[in-house]
Order: C-alpha cells, then sequence, then structure tokens
C-alpha cells in the first residue's frame, strides 16, 4: 500500500540578470503578499508550452500560465502558481507524482521558477526545509531595520537573518561581502513583509542572495500541509 502524503514543500524562486531587473516589489514580480495561488489539477495532457520572441514586448496572458500548470500531469500534490507577473515565455515545465515544477521569463527579463516537492512524513520534509537555513556562528551583532527589527548581522559569512512568526528571513552574500551591500535590500524586505503576508506556514525560509556575478536571487520555500 503506498504511503500517504502528510507534506509538501512549496518552492518560489526569482533571479535577476545584472541590467536586466531584480526582485523588488516595484516589478512584475509574485508578490509576496500572494505569492501563489491554488489550483485544480487535471491530468490531461500537458499543452505545447507558449512563448513569444524576445524581441517582442508583448506578454502572455496570466491565464496561459494557469492552464499550463493546471494540465500538468502531477498527481497527489496541491498545484500552486504565481500571481502578478507578467510574462515573456514559459521556458519549462515538468511533472511526476508529487513533484512539479515550472520556469518563465517575465517581462523584466527576471527568471522565476516555482514548484513543489510531496513528502511522505512532516519530520522528512521539515528536515529538507533545515537544510537550506544557513548556519549561523554565535549570536551575531544586532543590526536595525526599518519597522522597529533587530535582525542579527555576521560581517564575516555575510548575513543578515531575523524571524517574521514561522519564516526565517534571509539576506546573504559572498563571504566577507560589506554589510552595507547587504542592509539596504534587508530594510527594504522588512518594510515589505510589514505590509504583506507570507504564506501561512509552520516553517518557511526566505534568502535574498546578492551573487558575486552580478545575479541577485530570492527564493521562499515554505511546509504545505495537513501539519502547517
Amino acid at each position: 500500500m503506498p504511503k500517504s502524503v502528510v507534506a509538501a514543500i512549496a518552492a518560489l524562486s526569482l533571479c535577476a540578470v545584472a541590467g536586466c531587473g531584480s526582485a523588488s516589489a516595484d516589478q512584475k514580480a509574485p508578490s509576496p503578499a500572494n505569492p501563489t495561488s491554488s489550483l485544480p489539477s487535471n491530468s490531461s495532457p500537458t499543452p505545447p508550452l507558449p512563448s513569444t520572441s524576445p524581441s517582442k514586448k508583448t506578454s502572455l496572458d496570466s491565464q496561459t500560465l494557469i492552464n499550463t500548470v493546471r494540465h500538468l500531469p502531477a498527481k497527489n500534490i496541491i498545484l500552486l502558481a504565481p500571481t502578478q507577473v507578467s510574462l515573456k515565455s514559459i521556458t519549462h515545465t515538468s511533472a511526476a507524482t508529487g513533484h512539479y515544477d515550472v520556469s518563465l521569463i517575465a517581462q523584466s527579463n527576471l527568471t522565476v521558477s516555482f514548484g513543489g516537492q510531496n513528502y511522505t512524513t512532516h519530520a522528512e520534509a521539515l528536515n529538507q526545509l533545515q537544510q537550506l537555513l544557513i548556519i549561523t556562528p554565535g549570536k551575531g551583532s544586532p543590526c536595525s531595520l526599518d519597522s522597529g527589527i533587530i535582525a542579527r548581522a555576521y560581517q564575516k559569512q555575510g548575513f543578515i537573518t531575523w524571524a517574521e512568526g514561522n519564516w526565517n528571513i534571509e539576506i546573504s552574500g559572498p563571504p566577507g561581502i560589506s554589510l552595507s551591500i547587504l542592509k539596504p535590500p534587508a530594510q527594504k524586505i522588512a518594510g515589505l513583509l510589514h505590509r504583506v503576508v507570507l504564506p501561512n506556514t509552520s516553517m518557511g525560509v526566505l534568502n535574498w542572495a546578492h551573487g558575486s556575478n552580478g545575479q541577485d536571487s530570492l527564493d521562499l520555500s515554505w511546509l504545505k500541509g495537513a501539519t502547517s
């Protein structure tokens, strides 16, 4: 008899190439207030991936993305899709029992990927999420952000962190990066999270990472299921 699914990890990732935009709140990226919406599954064949020429500025209707996700041949998993995103093209889809992922390009050249993975026990799903946490060496130094938040900063590791309910917020960069580079995005995210609501969960991880290659990325992963 197959094991019943009790928990799943949902994930949403955004990556901005230098000079092409960023995952800031004023762009056509999924809003943390409602980053995803649940869709009924449909086991019919996946339709061909819609796309537009990179030279064209036209955008795909949001219903196109919803229909594409709804028709993924994924079973035993709740399908979620980003909202408030202006599409250039859907570049990749894959699905199987208990798993799916989708990648797309937004009008601002923001690369967005999202998906989900089922686990048979809550402990197994929780362990996978905990592996996303950056290990904090000691207590760090107090770092005052907007909205009265006091985060913890780690200069040597290039890391600022704090908690928002059951969410762990991580602002990171290459080791040794100046905290003066990481603090502005930390303040923006802190301010944003006082105006919007992250998905309700028993554990979530939000990581904004500044890449040494000029790429910034925003990743959200959270536990979704009967125990969340």
